[in-house]
């Protein structure tokens, strides 16, 4: 399994973790955040993950950590919270919920307590359509200063990843 972080901006790799493909992605990203806090000590950034990424263990490492992030969610994430969205831009509580601790519990038992005690963890979603017409929904804890237009450019900003390591 190999991660890294590159930056959209100067197009070049800050990080890159290579691990046993069992290790999994969040736990490489969360190596990837490491590194790059003793590369760029006291340095403000935003983290953009693609599908696959989103979950409440992860977010609250990030939230933990101070960093900024934007996933791209799939069809299926968070579908229950998408569902009660009255704007396509809206804070919403994802739910510690049993079935949610359970899963979590599985990998990192020892957050698994004070996630309970907390109930839920708050993060924004960005809903838009995509030329294709399908949904585009993007979550991050970006402030409502970032309009929903400015986090979906952020999000294609990303694609410069795979310009640079897709012959």
């Amino acid at each position: 399994m190999v991660s890294s972080i590159f930056d959209v901006f100067n197009h070049f790799f800050l990080d890159l973790q290579i691990d046993s493909i069992k290790t999994s992605e969040s736990e490489l990203a969360k190596k990837n955040i490491n590194a790059i806090r003793k590369i760029l000590p006291n340095t403000n950034f935003i983290v953009v993950f693609d599908r696959g990424y989103p979950s409440i263990e992860l977010i609250h490492f990030l939230e933990k950590n101070g960093v900024q992030y934007l996933f791209r969610l799939s069809s299926n994430d968070y579908k229950k919270e998408r569902e009660f969205m009255i704007t396509e831009d809206k804070v919403v509580k994802l739910t510690h919920t049993n079935p949610r601790l359970t899963k979590i519990k599985k990998n990192h038992p020892e957050i698994v307590e004070e996630l309970r005690v907390k109930k839920y963890t708050s993060s924004r979603i960005v809903l838009s359509k995509l030329p294709s017409g399908n949904e585009l929904a993007l979550m991050t804890n970006l402030p409502t200063e970032f309009s929903g237009k400015e986090i979906e450019n952020l999000y294609f900003k990303r694609w410069e990843i795979e310009k640079n390591i897709i012959p």
